[in-house]
């Protein structure tokens, strides 16, 4: 068996222990470092952002690991967004939804993530709804523009659509009644110029209805 001088030994050892010292060291460091930062994210209530679910991202306020409070939540096709109140990780209170496919905008009250309360909703097209809303419907009284001729209905919706009582107004005629599943009653009222024909309400108020008879001239209001 061959015998190590013992000068070599102790080198060998010393070089040893000079490189786990280092190598301590740096642990050391890297691990001063993580919890300086952990410490300055849980002093300042921030924290870091997190990928909800997987789908979507997200930046606000939280509670018990949810979102509670302002915030805005960012969906998925890098377009849609809601901006708001928070509550349990739902859309609750008031708010703003945009829409990137279709480009509409809602500004209003929200409920259990859905349209809830009063809003308005701005269409690409034009058009445009201002009133109450349940379960992300038009539901209640609200007024609805149209786009392109300016005419617009004013009355009672369910389920978003025109039921109940109300009237549709234009530049060439008024039309006051009763709606059921967006279709005007028969025993409607217009008001209109004479020379009106049917014809036009039919794009709006369902066909057939109301009658010539029914048609009601300014000067005999």
């Amino acid at each position: 068996m061959p015998w190590w001088p013992i000068d070599g030994v102790l080198g060998y050892a010393s070089a040893l222990s000079a490189h786990s010292l280092v190598f301590t060291m740096i642990v050391a460091l890297i691990t001063v470092v993580i919890v300086r930062r952990v410490l300055r994210l849980v002093g300042s209530g921030r924290r870091p952002r997190p990928v909800y679910r997987g789908e979507q991202n997200d930046k606000g306020q939280f509670r018990n690991g949810k979102f509670h409070g302002e915030g805005m939540y960012r969906f998925n096709d890098g377009k849609s967004f809601y901006r708001g109140s928070f509550a349990h990780s739902m859309f609750e209170g008031q708010g703003e939804e945009v829409y990137g496919d279709s480009g509409a905008v809602y500004v209003g009250q929200f409920k259990g993530s859905k349209r809830h309360g009063r809003g308005d909703m701005t269409y690409t097209s034009g058009a445009s709804y201002s009133g109450k809303w349940a379960n992300g419907l038009k539901h209640g009284n609200g007024t609805y523009w149209y786009a392109g001729n300016g005419g617009k209905f004013i009355g009672h919706f369910e389920d978003g659509a025109r039921n109940g009582p109300g009237e549709y107004i234009c530049k060439a005629f008024r039309v006051v009644g009763k709606w059921t599943n967006n279709e005007l009653d028969a025993d409607a009222i217009v008001y209109a110029k004479k020379g009106f024909s049917l014809d036009s309400l039919q794009e709006f108020v369902g066909p057939g209805k109301p009658l010539p008879s029914d048609i009601r001239h300014p000067s005999s209001k």
